[in-house]
């Protein structure tokens, strides 16, 4: 396999990684690089949520990456995307899911110039949302692969929702929307997978899932597409864990963990403080410039290693109500023989198994319930914790992500 060339497109800047899509790219790329591929990344200013600033080649290495190539946005691009979406408005049609919206045609020729220049043996691309990126041409001489990372047309209506509640921090669970706090807020909007969503998987090769339940979902829907369940790697480590400290939240910054948070501090910290006066939560992460703190809660906002708290911590709480993809702070917080409590929708497709490595609570008073158990019970907690870090050991480890993507560069185009 040495020597064969790999091109992967991911739409957003990974300097810095702060969020787990970010990790979970940079997972994508040194498993091919360490498999003896080489590996551009490619990406583009008009797709990135952060600016793309000058990167050394200390840090391509790092997360090795041979080739950087970013496309620079014109002004052409912002005005077809203006354009694009008043002609949708005015002909009351929903764009496709892969429109030029998201890849304008100078993406697109540019992605293809630099196809025509790497002659990749692989092309992966990440989300749905990029999937005109690969054209005919591509498929007859290169491996192409989705990695799906999130069911879009779930996740980004789901979004939508949320940016209608959450329009202008800071957040606070004394003024927010109840009706959101609701454990069956997102299961009463009735999405779908759109059509749109495994057309797209299936023009691909290979469609990578972070989940086997997406996996098992995009295979039944799908017919020509080979799926690989791929979860999320993390290396273990063994602390001292002392399960003394504060309860842990590793949030990024998206609506979805703020409603997370609103949801413990507005219904489940009240029924908490009650029992167990001294009870704190730790709050990590960008995501606490946007928050109301509240009694029960430190926000300690960013922090470059969370070695420290993972030490001290007694749990993580993974209150969510509408995930995405795999929730990669549970995968994190048990790989660090870190229990976990979580809602029934986060941990939905993670590695979590109620009673035997961590808890997960149907409700608000049942997540209040767990959390004051633990809280008392530090010898609970190592008993999890503990398991939670096998349990990691077992499944999520980088020979089994190394092992699909093995496969994927053993195989030859379709086409």
């Amino acid at each position: 396999m040495n020597g064969k060339r790999v091109l992967v497109f991911f739409p957003h800047s990974l300097f810095p990684a702060r969020s787990g899509a970010h990790r979970r790219c940079i997972q994508i790329l040194q498993g091919f690089h360490a498999l003896g591929a080489e590996v551009t990344l490619a990406s583009s200013t008009h797709t990135s949520d952060t600016t793309w600033r000058a990167v050394s080649e200390t840090e391509l290495r790092a997360v090795g990456v041979s080739r950087l190539a970013v496309h620079q946005a014109s002004v052409w691009d912002q005005r077809y995307h203006n354009y694009a979406r008043k002609f949708y408005q005015w002909t009351r049609r929903a764009p496709p899911l892969d429109s030029a919206n998201y890849a304008p045609p100078t993406l697109c020729h540019w992605f293809a110039r630099l196809v025509n220049e790497t002659q990749p043996h692989v092309i992966v691309v990440t989300y749905a949302f990029f999937g005109r990126l690969v054209s005919r041409a591509m498929r007859s001489q290169s491996v192409t692969v989705m990695d799906s990372l999130d069911l879009v047309s779930l996740y980004k209506p789901r979004f939508d929702v949320m940016k209608q509640y959450f329009a202008a921090p800071p957040f606070s669970p004394t003024r927010v929307d109840p009706k959101i706090l609701d454990e069956n807020f997102f299961e009463r909007l009735h999405f779908q997978v759109a059509p749109d969503e495994y057309r797209i998987y299936d023009a691909y090769q290979y469609t990578i899932a972070i989940t086997r339940a997406d996996a098992d979902l995009i295979q039944q829907h799908t017919a020509h597409t080979r799926v690989l369940a791929l979860p999320m790697t993390q290396e273990t480590r063994t602390l001292e864990n002392q399960y003394a400290g504060a309860a842990l939240y590793t949030p990024g910054r998206n609506p979805f963990n703020v409603q997370g948070y609103l949801y413990f501090a507005a219904r489940v910290l009240p029924r908490v403080l009650e029992s167990e006066p001294t009870f704190c939560l730790h709050v990590t992460g960008d995501v606490c410039a946007d928050l109301n703190a509240v009694a029960g809660i430190e926000l300690c906002n960013y922090l470059d290693d969370l070695t420290p708290e993972y030490t001290r911590a007694r749990f993580l709480i993974c209150p969510i109500l509408g995930k995405t993809g795999q929730q990669i702070k549970i995968v994190e917080a048990m790989a660090h023989g870190v229990p976990v409590i979580a809602t029934r929708a986060a941990a939905e497709g993670s590695p979590l198994c109620h009673g035997e490595n961590g808890l997960i609570a149907k409700d608000a008073a049942e997540f209040a319930g767990y959390v004051v158990q633990l809280w008392r019970d530090r010898e609970l907690c190592r008993a999890l914790g503990e398991r939670a870090r096998a349990t990691i050991a077992r499944d999520h480890s980088t020979p089994r992500l190394l092992q699909g993507l093995s496969l994927i560069l053993d195989q030859q185009p379709s086409e």
